[in-house]
């Protein structure tokens, strides 16, 4: 059997990513507008498994949550890949963060202890196009 070529190796420096900044408009556009997205992602997580904790007064509310916001992902990953490869990754990625936007202004409805169970098909629905997301942005930046 033939020995395995040797991968090349070669080492990014900051500098490297400063001039690919600077110098491709389009991925500082996508690399900007994404930090945004990961803040707001993170910030919205917390917040929802807070006012879970507020308002039922148990972890196992936040625990569903959790699941809910992995298991569609891993359900519906595949197909949406396949997906993405037949459309415009840019649009996918505009419309299912304009979705997510929408079912995000939705929790705001959640207001009681009655409504909580509101959070958790608007959970399963933003994971959803979040699957779609995830792809598009990680395939519309060559290697």
């Amino acid at each position: 059997m033939e020995p395995a070529p040797e991968l090349e190796i070669r080492r990014v420096s900051f500098a490297s990513y400063l001039r690919l900044l600077g110098g491709n408009r389009n991925f500082r556009q996508l690399w900007g507008a994404q930090i945004v997205s990961e803040i707001g992602d993170w910030f919205y997580t917390l917040a929802i498994y807070n006012l879970l904790l507020q308002l039922t007064g148990r972890a196992s509310s936040v625990g569903l949550a959790l699941v809910l916001q992995v298991l569609p992902q891993t359900l519906v990953g595949p197909a949406s890949g396949v997906i993405n490869d037949r459309l415009r990754r840019k649009y996918v990625m505009i419309a299912a963060d304009f979705g997510r936007v929408l079912i995000v202004l939705c929790m705001l409805f959640v207001r009681s202890k009655e409504m909580v169970w509101l959070v958790y098909p608007l959970l399963v629905a933003e994971t959803l196009l979040a699957a779609f997301f995830e792809p598009a942005r990680s395939s519309v930046i060559p290697n």
